[in-house]
This record gives structure tokens, sequence and C-alpha cells, in this order.
């Protein structure tokens, strides 16, 4: 019989499903993001909250349910005001989108994140610059492309993802704070000067839901993860 490489997503998944049989786990994932705006330094992301329609293209963790972070990546958007979720996730600040913007927006690939769950810190300070990724063809304007045809950046949704080194177990009724710190100084250009836009800096994880067990198994899930990797 043909054997398939087995990726640890798809081993904590096969492993939880034995233990938790009655439970519902899934592959899913979390979105958060904050406003990029010339005077702020940090940028704080809760990663939880009730997902509402108007506030697409967010995916918060519910209070109910439990998260297992697995593969995670954060990037910038420009995004139409109007037509929120339109935008991909820039894993460098692409200068044909960013424009007068971009050489500044690289402070936020220079910056330290950290994330805190309750009285827990899981790491403080991480490096921003291990989501800096440059894809292998980049966005050319118009003018510069061959026969007017716009040449688009090469996406990927691994592109700028990075593996946890540690596994934190997300539980909905915590209070997570995931920050991100800048440098900054008096004349920075980071927020959108076209109007009807604005830029974003994202955080998007991939990981596993384990739906319903926020109060009933939280600590059973953290404590099979630990055994599956010790």
């Amino acid at each position: 019989m043909k054997t398939f490489p087995i990726t640890k997503e798809r081993a904590v998944l096969e492993e939880l499903r034995k233990k938790f049989a009655g439970l519902q786990i899934t592959p899913s994932y979390l979105f958060d993001r904050a406003k990029v705006l010339n005077q702020r330094d940090s940028y704080e992301l809760s990663l939880r909250g009730q997902n509402r329609t108007n506030e697409r293209p967010l995916s918060l963790l519910q209070d109910t349910d439990v998260f297992i972070p697995l593969r995670w990546k954060f990037g910038l958007q420009r995004e139409n005001d109007a037509k929120p979720g339109t935008s991909p996730i820039y894993s460098y600040p692409n200068a044909v989108v960013f424009g007068a913007q971009a050489p500044d927006l690289m402070a936020f690939f220079h910056g330290e994140v950290s994330l805190k769950i309750s009285d827990l810190t899981i790491f403080d300070p991480a490096p921003a610059q291990q989501f800096y990724e440059v894809p292998e063809t980049q966005q050319r304007a118009a003018v510069a492309s061959v026969e007017g045809v716009i040449a688009l950046d090469s996406f990927r949704e691994e592109t700028g993802m990075r593996e946890l080194e540690t596994m934190p177990v997300l539980n909905g009724k915590q209070t997570i704070l995931l920050n991100t710190r800048i440098p900054t100084y008096t004349s920075i250009n980071i927020e959108s000067t076209t109007a009807g836009t604005s830029h974003y800096w994202v955080s998007y994880i991939r990981g596993l839901k384990v739906s319903s067990a926020a109060e009933t198994h939280y600590k059973q899930i953290s404590d099979a993860l630990r055994a599956l990797f010790a």
C-alpha cells in the first residue's frame, strides 16, 4: 500500500481525534488585524471575539472553543474600505501597492512580536523579521511590464508562514494578547494617504479548532499535546 508523508498538522489531528473521539476537531484558521496609523508604535490583537459580517475577513476564536495554532504568519494589507476582504496578505511592503509608504512599512518586519495568554508569556519578544519573505516574482506597474500587462506577485498561502516551535493551546475563555512593537520616528509615513483605503497589520494562523471544548477539555488537550511532542 502506498504511504504518504504525515505533516505535523495531520499528526496532531489524528492524535486528538483518537483521544477525544466525541469532540468536533477540524482544520481551521484565525485572522485578526489592526489598522496602521502613523502615531502608533504598538499593535495589539486579541484573536478572540464574535465574528460579525460587517467585520469580514476577521475570523476570531469563539469563547466556547479551543484552538491549536500550528503555522503562523504576519503581513500587510492595503484594503478598499468599501470592499473588506478583497486584499491579499503581503509578506513584504509591495512598492506598487503601498507606494510612498512602502519603505517605512518595513518597520513592521523589523519589529518584535509577543504573545501572552492570561498570565503566561509564550514568547516575548520574537523577531517579526522571520515573517518577511519576498516572493519569486514581484508585482510591476503596467508601464513597466511587457505589452502593458501588469505582472503580479506570486501568491501562496505558505508565503511568509512559519511553523511554531512552541504549540500554545488557545482557550476562547482566556485573555489572549498578541502584540507587535515597531521602531518609529517623528516623520514615519506608514498610514494610507489615499481616501477610502486603509493599511492593516495582519495575523493569520492555521491550526485546529476544537468546538465547544473551552470549559470541559482544555487541560486534557494541553496535556495530550505535551505528551505527543515530549
